[in-house]
């Protein structure tokens, strides 16, 4: 049975900070009769109308927002100093989203909805009473709600009170006269660049025989210039892809926190952090789409059965300790990133990464894995987080 919050005078019963993928992964979900009788507010800086970013994960069957799906590849490749190979991922698929396609499916979805609506603007502040949130917006309205879900960051955590870096990325979708692309197999991480001292990738994304999206992924907190990404990415494309005529269609830039800094600790049963903001990026690859999904679905499902919203819950205590300890090893650098992720890949299907990694295996299967790794190096980054 649905629950229905408690009567007060209010604007909204629920309000979503953000636009982006959390904030209307959810409304997605609330663009559905069972919520009709709750009145909810998006409020979200920018249009989203253009491809800003690109999501991928890995799923094994059919899945929330396969509709968005620009492309999908049956095979991987892995590539550094140590280790090349191609992979088969069946039962998996790697799945890629570009963010117009996404944006324009769900907010197609929520036009149709009388009791969901959208407004474009900045929330300034926001302030939790005994009955409301009372949100202020950048141009001085403001607005009551019985529960806020937030998905943007306030401010980034200091490198002194937690485990934290970047990963930072520039990509260009490039077009082709000729086909040189495979369409069911995409590079997943190439570590065959120079590494300057960081950890630094490529991937290879193709969603036809002449276009692509090359990105270049650094953990570091050290940021580039454009021109130097753009260095990159034009020498891998000439050196690696032997490729010297092609055409620069579009471009993405971003910064992804990588930290183990417990986001969900300020959320009250008014105010709830989600996306980004909640936690949901995996602090040891970045990788943020599908756990989003976990954490929507976990709230949906507290709503539908008016149960209390604890986002805890979303995340085993055990895989919290692992991303911490893979966080500090890549860090602290005591091993070259490239060898760590092909020790993996080496040593492991790639069917099993995935699973770990969504965070589905137990523990004599996480203990398996953890085994084809340098024990001796990741004890000694647990014993260094426990401190």
């Amino acid at each position: 049975m649905t629950k229905v919050l408690e009567k007060s005078y209010i604007d909204y019963d629920i309000v979503i900070g953000g636009g982006g993928a959390a904030g209307l992964s959810l409304a997605y979900r609330l663009a559905n009769s069972a919520f009709s009788h709750l009145k909810i507010l998006i409020i979200e800086p920018d249009s989203k109308q253009g491809n800003d970013h690109t999501w991928c994960s890995w799923l094994e069957g059919e899945h929330i927002f396969d509709e968005c799906a620009t492309t999908f590849y049956s095979n991987i490749i892995f590539k550094s100093k140590y280790l090349t190979k191609s992979y088969p991922i069946f039962p998996y698929r790697y799945r890629l989203i570009s963010a117009d396609k996404f944006y324009n499916y769900v907010l197609e979805e929520i036009s149709n909805c009388d009791h969901i609506s959208i407004k474009q603007g900045k929330i300034e502040s926001f302030e939790e009473t005994a009955n409301c949130v009372q949100l202020k917006m950048e141009d001085q309205t403001s607005y009551q709600c019985r529960q806020f879900f937030k998905c943007y960051i306030d401010h980034l955590p200091s490198t002194k009170d937690c485990l934290y870096v970047d990963q930072h990325f520039k990509g260009w979708w490039i077009e082709t006269q000729g086909e040189e692309f495979e369409t069911e197999t995409c590079t997943l991480m190439d570590f065959k660049i120079d590494q300057a001292g960081e950890v630094r990738f490529m991937y290879v994304l193709p969603i036809s025989k002449t276009k692509a999206l090359v990105e270049v992924a650094i953990f570091s907190n050290n940021l580039l210039s454009q021109e130097a990404y753009d260095h990159i990415l034009g020498k891998y494309i000439e050196d690696h892809l032997s490729l010297k005529q092609y055409h620069i269609t579009e471009k993405e830039f971003g910064v992804i926190p990588m930290t183990d800094y417990d986001f969900k600790k300020y959320n009250t049963q008014k105010v709830i952090a989600i996306g980004s903001a909640g936690g949901a990026i995996k602090p040891s690859t970045g990788y943020a789409f599908s756990q989003i999904q976990v954490q929507c679905d976990y709230i949906v499902n507290c709503l539908n059965e008016g149960k209390e919203i604890d986002m805890r819950k979303t995340k085993p205590l055990r895989q919290i300790m692992y991303d911490k300890t893979f966080l500090s090893v890549l860090l602290f650098g005591d091993v070259p990133g490239d060898k760590v992720f092909s020790d993996l890949f080496e040593k492991n299907k790639p069917q099993q990464i995935f699973k770990f990694l969504d965070e589905r295996t137990n523990i004599l299967e996480e203990l398996k894995i953890m085994s084809t790794c340098d024990i001796g190096l990741f004890t000694k980054a647990l014993i260094r987080i426990m401190k």
